[in-house]
């Protein structure tokens, strides 16, 4: 594919998107010329010219750029009342021109009619003249605003000539100077617009475009506080704080389809996602359950750090209820898949958490704590608890005492409490556990009795 210069893909940009250049150039004639100080200094300049021709050639000379001030002021007026007014900026800026050089002429006329023509010399009114209108005369593309300029100082040359044929004479190395400079600042303008709108609108979609990607990835208040300068690792809490656990698996996924497990964990994780996101607030900060990580075929999720949870429920409680909805989820899913072995297994504890971001590399949050091994334990013990006990298959919730202990006797009546120094058991790394609670749902979703082992 042949190659082409950045100027030549700037106009080919330019030209594919008329429409927005040309809203673009009004927006700026407006925001920038006609709105401006801008237009403030060319109007005290035009009050103090006429003033000075009033007082040389008579009031009536002072009145020459009477209109151009009133469609300057007009403009400020019109826009105040409603916005459309500013689709048509260039349009009124080329009657300000207009204006700007019958003005002139105006006065050239007087200095006629006063017979004071012989006292005039080419003092570089002119030139200014035609420079302060080559500056305004904005077009869409380099051909239309080079011939738009020409237009103007051929109209200002047709005018001066039925004025008086002799100012042409007077004024002719100011026109032949505004030609050239004009023209170039023409060809300098219409570079710089053009520059100007490719890299704003192409920078924009750009932009827009990493954060539609980048909003994937994060919270949307991680997203706003990014927009407005901060760094990703000012977005999230870093630090430590008390934290509910839950570790979400899939019991034996090995026996099941690999096809047919992936579907069966996304429809999950896309319903349990809402559940953890229920009551997501940016001000202040607050969350159901925060999703830590996802493992294969389960899940980490927290509660209480590093957001605090909505609503009146504590961190303990607000976990086994997720847990319960997220275990009720499954079997929803289940059924509607017609899977019969998919079970789940869920490990809940409590504890104190740390939170930071990994310094090396892609920068990660994560959070580590004893809390977070031991809802894994706890998801764990239904290995060992099977193997001794003839319980039915189904999906199992195993809870750490001081968590379930913490919450509301209806929440622990939907709980079975093992001891374990008498089913001679043990939950791996918590040496000080002397019972656990557990509850087990057969397979049409029924909390199942515990059948201990004799």
């Amino acid at each position: 594919m042949e190659k082409i210069s950045s100027s030549a893909a700037v106009e080919f940009f330019c030209r594919r998107n008329q429409e927005g250049f040309r809203q673009y150039l009004n927006a700026f004639v407006a925001d920038r010329i006609l709105l401006s100080p801008v237009a403030v200094i060319v109007a005290l300049a035009l009050i103090v010219f006429s003033v000075l021709n009033g007082l040389k050639y008579g009031w009536i000379a002072g009145l020459a750029y009477a209109p151009v001030l009133v469609l300057l002021g007009l403009f400020k007026i019109i826009f105040e009342l409603g916005y459309s007014i500013k689709s048509r900026a260039i349009l009124w800026a080329n009657g300000i021109i207009l204006g700007i050089f019958l003005g002139f002429d105006f006065i050239l006329w007087n200095v006629v009619k006063k017979g004071a023509l012989p006292q005039l010399s080419s003092n570089g009114s002119m030139a200014i003249i035609l420079l302060t209108t080559s500056v305004i005369t904005i077009s869409g593309n380099l051909r239309a605003v080079m011939l738009k300029t020409m237009a103007f100082i051929f109209f200002e040359v047709i005018c001066l000539y039925l004025v008086e044929p002799q100012i042409l004479v007077i004024f002719k190395m100011e026109i032949i100077f505004g030609v050239a400079f004009s023209l170039a600042t023409d060809y300098l303008k219409n570079q710089v617009f053009q520059f100007y709108y490719y890299h704003t609108e192409t920078g924009s979609s750009s932009l827009m475009h990493a954060y539609s990607q980048l909003q994937k990835l994060v919270f949307p208040h991680q997203l706003d506080l990014m927009k407005v300068g901060f760094t990703l690792e000012e977005t999230m809490p870093v630090g430590s704080g008390e934290a509910t656990v839950i570790c979400y698996d899939i019991q034996n996924s090995s026996r099941i389809p690999q096809e047919e497990l992936n579907t069966f964990i996304q429809l999950i994780m896309e319903r349990c996602h809402d559940v953890f996101s229920k009551g997501y607030r940016r001000m202040p900060l607050q969350v159901t359950a925060f999703k830590l990580k996802e493992m294969g075929d389960g899940f980490i999720s927290i509660v209480g750090f590093p957001f605090p949870q909505p609503g009146p429920l504590s961190a303990y409680e607000t976990a086994i209820q997720v847990a319960l909805q997220c275990q009720s989820i499954t079997d929803a899913v289940r059924k509607e898949l017609g899977i019969k072995e998919a079970y789940c297994s869920i490990g809940i504890a409590s504890g104190l958490v740390h939170s930071f971001y990994t310094r090396v590399g892609i920068k990660v949050y994560d959070v580590y704590g004893q809390p977070l091994l031991m809802a894994r334990r706890y998801e764990e013990f239904r290995k060992q608890y099977r193997l001794q006990n003839p319980i039915p298959d189904g999906d199992i919730i195993c809870v750490q005492a001081r968590t379930l202990e913490c919450c509301s006797p209806e929440l622990q009546r939907k709980f079975h409490r093992l001891e374990l120094e008498s089913i001679r058991l043990k939950v791996r790394d918590d040496s000080e556990a002397r019972h656990v609670y557990v509850a087990i749902f057969d397979q049409d979703n029924r909390p199942g009795p515990l059948l201990q082992a004799s």
